[in-house]
This record gives structure tokens, C-alpha cells and sequence, in this order.
């Protein structure tokens, strides 16, 4: 049983090395790389260990598999954000609610009795103090006022 769930997790990581072309090209440059300083350690036997050469190739062989590695681990999901939908949802609801009950208060407001009038007839606008601003007379046609 413990076989198969090793088997099952490693399963994502032998589909990303099969499809995906960027890991095998690491992972053939790290191979590569650990061949090269394979030879150059069987040609220089004990100077291999000044070799800046080979110490190159290992780091070559090292890069690519750190590469390999990083772009074979699993990606974390994007985290669903249901939250903000939500949020969302009720916000719009809350002003098409905010719509409908503004409308009824100004049709109740207005003498509206549902006759398809919009309700701004003369005498829906009424004068509440002596404060307002005054608009210049039309019929003058020049809009200032004496």
C-alpha cells in the first residue's frame, strides 16, 4: 500500500518530465554536464580536484538540475475566492435594492399613481424656503435678470 501511494505522487512529476521540453532540455544539460566531468576526472586523476574546468561542468550539471527541479514541482493552486463573489453578489443586490426602495419613496412622494406620469407636473415641485436660488426669466431671451 505504501508503494502505491508513492507511486501516485510521483505520478504528476513523470507527466511534467514527459511533457514538459524545458525539463528535458535540463535535465540532458546536467547529464551532460556530470558526463564531461566524469572524463575530465578519469583523465586527470588526481589533479581533478584543481581543475577549474571540471569544477565549471559541475556547476553547469548542478544549474540544471536545480532548473529541472524547480520548474518540475507542483504549482500551488490559485486559492478560489469565493469571498470577494459573495461580497460582490450582495453588493449588487443591496443597490438594485437601494434602487427599487428609492423609487417607490419618490413615487409615494410625488403623487405618483402609477399611470406611466413621471410625476413632474407643475405642482410636483414645492417651495420650501426663501433661500433657494432663483433662476433668470426665460422670456427675455438675454438670461440676466434686472
Amino acid at each position: 500500500m505504501v508503494n502505491t501511494e508513492r507511486a501516485k505522487q510521483a505520478l504528476p512529476y513523470l507527466r511534467g518530465l514527459a511533457d514538459d521540453a524545458y525539463v528535458q532540455e535540463q535535465i540532458r544539460n546536467a547529464l551532460d554536464g556530470f558526463a564531461s566531468a566524469s572524463r575530465r576526472i578519469a583523465r586527470k586523476r588526481g589533479k581533478a580536484a584543481e581543475d577549474k574546468k571540471l569544477y565549471d561542468n559541475l556547476r553547469q550539471a548542478a544549474t540544471s538540475v536545480r532548473n529541472a527541479s524547480h520548474a518540475l514541482q507542483r504549482r500551488k493552486a490559485e486559492p478560489k475566492r469565493r469571498g470577494r463573489r459573495i461580497i460582490a453578489a450582495v453588493a449588487v443586490g443591496g443597490g438594485v435594492a437601494v434602487l427599487i426602495s428609492q423609487r417607490e419613496r419618490i413615487k409615494s412622494a410625488f403623487g405618483d399613481d402609477g399611470a406611466g406620469d413621471t410625476g413632474a407636473g407643475p405642482d410636483a415641485y414645492q417651495q420650501t424656503d426663501g433661500n433657494e436660488a432663483r433662476v433668470p426669466d426665460q422670456s427675455t431671451g438675454t438670461g440676466a435678470s434686472s
